[in-house]
């Protein structure tokens, strides 16, 4: 909620008596400047500071996201290791099925 005054002289008044009023007016709108001044500048700290705490977040979960990205297209090197004795263990097994046979019969 703001407000403001406005000095004004009657027209009978003298001149020092205007020159008076138009002086009070001007420190009263000088003081509402300074008032705005102080305001904007608050309020873009408040936003810069902001932000930079967004932007850091940000920059974090990017790097977050493209570790698991990493991590989820190579599946790993366990991963791969394991796929890798599993799939020599198959072309082994599905040539032997045979000779696994004749030692049974």
């Amino acid at each position: 909620m703001r407000g403001h005054s406005w000095r004004t002289s009657g027209p009978e008044a003298t001149i020092e008596e205007r020159l008076e009023a138009v002086e009070t007016n001007l420190l009263d709108v000088n003081q509402g400047l300074i008032q705005v001044q102080q305001w904007i500048d608050h309020e873009t700290r408040r936003i810069m500071s902001e932000l930079t705490e967004e932007q850091r977040v940000r920059k974090e979960e990017d790097e977050e996201t493209r570790r698991k990205l990493t991590l989820s297209h190579t599946g790993g090197l366990t991963i791969s290791a394991i796929g890798l004795v599993w799939l020599f263990c198959g072309v082994i097994l599905s040539t032997a099925s045979t000779e696994i046979a004749k030692w049974f019969t």
